[in-house]
């Protein structure tokens, strides 16, 4: 029983945990890429189509799919610039009348970490399976010298 706990133990030892934290400044993701929100204003008259929305709001640090925010609630859409290529800026409207503009900063490798995250827990299951049958194996061993 004590090599049970033992294992288990150990096992909990390289359980992975995020943390939770603030983001540092106020962001929305498109299409994989990260927009910082200015303060900024952009006039409606430069304000061209509708090219996404929110669809995940998250206040607390972590790796979330599709298009989500830290400032803006789910809904939360997000408009092309008129004469500005949407890779470089977009504008993000707050309520009835006003759009802030926000300017590209990188690109949200998210897809990489969900990967990576389900690799790790495939090699988890796969160490406490064989510590399991190394456990079990050791038990019949020790049951025949008694």
């Amino acid at each position: 029983m004590k090599r049970v706990a033992v294992l288990m133990y150990i096992f909990f030892l390289f359980v992975h945990t995020e943390a939770s934290a603030s983001w540092a400044y106020p962001f929305v993701v498109y299409h994989s890429s990260v927009y910082v929100v200015t303060m900024e204003e952009v006039s409606s008259e430069l304000i061209g189509n509708q090219i996404g929305k929110v669809t995940r709001f998250s206040d607390k640090e972590g790796t979330y799919r599709g298009n989500f925010s830290n400032q803006y609630p789910k809904g939360t859409p997000y408009y092309a610039i008129n004469g500005i290529d949407s890779k470089q800026q977009i504008a993000v409207k707050t309520d009835a009348e006003t759009y802030i503009k926000a300017v590209y900063q990188r690109t949200y490798a998210a897809d990489e970490t969900s990967k990576n995250n389900g690799l790790w827990w495939m090699y988890m299951i796969g160490a406490a399976l064989l510590a399991l049958v190394v456990l079990v194996a050791i038990n019949r061993r020790s049951r025949r010298r008694q």
